[in-house]
């Protein structure tokens, strides 16, 4: 039987490889790269950013406003 932890896991392979192939082709898998280093800086640095991207409570358009203007 599968637990959460894998079934989490399986979707998040899937996205991650979707999001890779997509940005091969756009040819801005360097510039996504980047993004997604300079997030993970911004979310090691911040308990509130954690708190702010991890919240149910907060709108995903919202989440995202914050995480554009910030980056």
């Amino acid at each position: 039987m599968a637990t959460d932890s894998n079934i989490v896991n399986v979707i998040a392979e899937r996205y991650a490889l979707a999001v890779y192939e997509l940005a091969d082709e756009g040819r801005i898998l360097d510039n996504i790269a980047q993004d997604l280093t300079k997030l993970q800086s911004l979310l090691d640095e911040s308990e509130d950013l954690k708190i702010l991207i991890s919240s149910p409570l907060i709108d995903t358009d919202k989440k995202k406003l914050a995480i554009e203007k910030i980056m």
